[in-house]
């Protein structure tokens, strides 16, 4: 059954009148959606949890390869991140799977940031992973 367009007007349809099966698939797009009308418990995903204040975050985590020769104290490790953040006010959390080594956050950029890699105790040559999380605002 086919009507014309227009016959149906919103004074011949009650509230909750109309169920999902009566809907075409990709009718409702997100310009019909009123903001913040879609609650945590209808999404499809695990959303990150914020503060009001950063209503739109990003999380990021990553590992990158580092290692010290044998006469090294430290070296800085680049870590390019997937995606920029809004700007550099991110936080970024980094530590590494050698004992004998721990990271400390340097510079960062919108796109990336460099963690120092440092030995605390001389020794032999070290080959290692640094693992990172950022957080911030989304660009």
């Amino acid at each position: 059954m086919h009507l014309k367009d227009g016959v149906i007007e919103p004074r011949h349809v009650s509230n909750l009148v109309l169920t999902g099966d009566c809907l075409a698939d990709g009718i409702v797009t997100k310009e019909n959606l009123a903001d913040r009308c879609v609650t945590e418990t209808k999404l499809a995903f695990i959303p990150v949890q914020t503060s009001p204040a950063v209503p739109c975050a990003l999380q990021l985590a990553g590992t990158d390869s580092f290692s010290l020769g044998s006469e090294e104290e430290f070296t800085e490790v680049v870590i390019t991140l997937p995606e920029p953040f809004a700007d550099d006010s991110y936080v970024l959390v980094a530590m590494t799977d050698r004992p004998e080594c721990y990271a400390v956050s340097g510079a960062k950029s919108r796109a990336a940031a460099t963690v120092r890699i440092v030995r605390a105790k001389p020794g032999a040559e070290v080959k290692g992973t640094v693992q990172t999380i950022a957080f911030g605002p989304k660009a």
